[in-house]
């Protein structure tokens, strides 16, 4: 049964998921296709429970408290995360890149814990929670080990935007970058993303050798693509391999 009043206070809190920046709400109610009272007596009550939070020069709404403190128990949770952030933070400094951990959520990648080498590491900053699967290095992993079906819908779904000159843009281009994915045993991208960034990325696995999510390491092109590759390839497989076991991964 669908509550449409519970339907439209989740309508509202996920625009703020696609898009950072704070919402009125004339554009609220014109993006959901809302009667404006409507809207505005929906966003008055998410903002009374803490959901939302309107900014007093500009009037309009952004992400509430109550949003991190459920984001925060919600990352505290993953299991992904408990048996991962050892590997990662490892990761991370025997490399010095940034390593970060994903799982695959409704058609693009939620990016789930952070490890840095250095705290000065400005680029660790620069890629949002959530990111396309098609042109970061952990969505690539893992829709290059997706179950045939699943893959399928995603390929038949997906709607390309090219954030940078060297983003993937049609499924052909993104069904050989898989291939070559499988046969290399990690994904790669360059600068696909974001301008002078570029990644590798590695699937992780759980019991009964399920997909779980991806890990990945980044930092410049010259730095990840250059002569170090094949080391980093290898020590990013191995953080993988360490994550998956703790999963409950059997080779076997």
């Amino acid at each position: 049964m669908n509550i449409q009043s519970v339907q439209r206070a989740t309508d509202i809190i996920s625009l703020f998921c696609k898009s950072p920046r704070r919402l009125g709400v004339t554009e609220i109610a014109s993006a959901l296709s809302l009667n404006k009272g409507t809207a505005w007596g929906l966003v008055t009550t998410l903002e009374q429970q803490g959901f939302l939070q309107q900014d007093p020069d500009s009037r309009k709404y952004g992400v509430g408290p109550r949003l991190f403190e459920l984001g925060m128990v919600y990352i505290g949770n993953l299991e992904i995360n408990a048996k991962g952030a050892r590997a990662a933070q490892n990761l991370a400094a025997r490399t010095g890149l940034t390593a970060r951990i994903g799982i695959f959520d409704n058609g693009s990648v939620l990016i789930t814990y952070l490890a840095v080498p250095r705290s000065e590491d400005y680029l660790s900053h620069q890629i949002g929670p959530r990111t396309p699967a098609y042109c970061s290095a952990i969505g690539k992993a893992m829709l290059a080990n997706m179950e045939p079906a699943e893959l399928n819908d995603y390929l038949c779904t997906v709607e390309f935007v090219a954030p940078t000159r060297g983003t993937i843009t049609s499924r052909a281009q993104l069904k050989a970058d898989i291939e070559e994915t499988r046969e290399r045993g990690y994904s790669i991208t360059r600068e696909e993303m974001i301008p002078g960034l570029a990644a590798l990325g590695a699937p992780i696995f759980g019991r009964n050798r399920q997909l779980e999510g991806a890990i990945s390491i980044s930092e410049t092109p010259e730095i990840v693509l250059g002569k170090r590759q094949e080391k980093l390839g290898y020590e990013l497989m191995r953080a993988a391999a360490d994550i998956s076991r703790e999963m409950g991964y059997s080779v076997g």
